[in-house]
């Protein structure tokens, strides 16, 4: 058993219901912190202006997450990876073909969903990506749209709406499968119906309507999913089910998020304040995580299973969910504000109510 930052290593002492080395579902991704768009409530920006000045622009390196998903995770069993996008677009990152290959080469039991604003390559470049994630175990592309032609840049800043068609159109043309994502706003509430008529033309299988939480422009909504036909994507088994009632994405859904610099953090949230630490040269990250160098959990330093089985993992996180910071942690989660009592609805039956 070795200590370093505070942070015990070794054989991992944990509930049998919560051994995060080895029951992991699913994998949170931010491949890179590059991204083409200045979109008004995004964290690496001024509300759609200048880069904040601690971001550090940073692609995944592409040989660590090699040893990541062949020698990190035998014992796993991944269900889906996202590449979400909390400092940045996927697609920016220039070795994400690759990236997503290694998935399938080691991982082909695995999901594969990659949240985009689609501005970015172009319709060749699309068609031959479809072709490679249908040698997924299932995939999904999910292209956001948050207005027409002469709105959606008004959120979506520095995108091109009608590239963004056109990439949508080549991507499912070429048997990929993709939704629209659309954040609900003021200046695109009443145009959602056509929204969703575009987005059943471009070939996608659902239109997702979100709200959003930027609050000098959100609009009280509740998220919404319209079906156009039947999803290509293959049910994502569970695995086990949660030790503690906690309305914690993380902890339910077996969550892990990678940042770009290769660092290990539950979900996105606790990501999001550790580009400000290591610029800041603190330590603490979050109120979350009391003492906790923000090296520690760094995969260049540490294999995955090393980092899941250390003390924080196994024992202080799982009192922190259980116990006194859960009321902190939920009261700020994106997830809780976003997603919640959404309700499904067929094609030809949705109103923006």
């Amino acid at each position: 058993m070795t200590r370093r930052n505070n942070i015990q290593y070794g054989e991992a002492r944990v509930d049998r219901a919560f051994r995060w080395n080895q029951r992991v579902v699913n994998f949170q991704v931010d491949a890179t912190s590059h991204c083409n768009a200045k979109c008004v409530s995004c964290a690496r920006n001024h509300r759609g202006g200048d880069t904040i000045p601690y971001l550090k622009l940073n692609h995944l390196d592409l040989d660590l997450w090699k040893r990541v998903m062949s020698e990190d995770t035998k014992i796993m069993k991944i269900a889906k990876i996202n590449f979400n996008g909390v400092w940045g677009d996927a697609i920016m990152h220039p070795q994400i073909k690759q990236i997503c290959q290694v998935i399938t080469d080691n991982h082909p039991e695995t999901n594969i969903k990659i949240d985009t604003n689609g501005s970015i390559r172009n319709p060749v470049w699309w068609t031959e990506f479809a072709k490679l994630l249908k040698n997924a175990y299932g995939h999904k592309i999910e292209f956001a749209i948050d207005g027409l032609e002469d709105t959606h840049h008004l959120y979506r800043r520095n995108t091109n709406f009608k590239k963004i068609c056109e990439n949508i159109k080549a991507f499912t043309d070429a048997g990929g499968n993709a939704d629209v994502a659309t954040t609900v706003l003021k200046h695109n509430i009443d145009h959602l119906d056509e929204i969703s008529s575009l987005a059943e033309k471009l070939g996608v299988t659902r239109h997702f309507m979100r709200p959003s939480f930027d609050k000098k422009n959100r609009k009280d909504f509740r998220a919404k999913f319209l079906y156009f036909k039947k999803d290509k994507n293959r049910q994502i088994p569970l695995v086990g089910k949660a030790a503690v009632a906690t309305p914690c994405l993380w902890y339910q859904d077996r969550r892990i998020q990678i940042d770009p610099w290769g660092t290990v953090w539950p979900c996105c949230w606790t990501a999001k304040s550790a580009p400000q630490a290591r610029y800041e040269n603190r330590n603490m990250p979050s109120p979350l995580l009391p003492g906790f160098d923000v090296n520690a959990n760094n995969l260049h330093g540490h294999n995955l299973i090393e980092i899941l089985s250390n003390s924080w993992w196994s024992r202080s996180l799982y009192s922190i969910i259980k116990k006194e910071h859960s009321e902190i942690c939920n009261g700020n989660c994106i997830h809780n504000t976003r997603y919640s009592n959404h309700n499904s609805r067929r094609t030809g039956d949705h109103k923006t109510a």
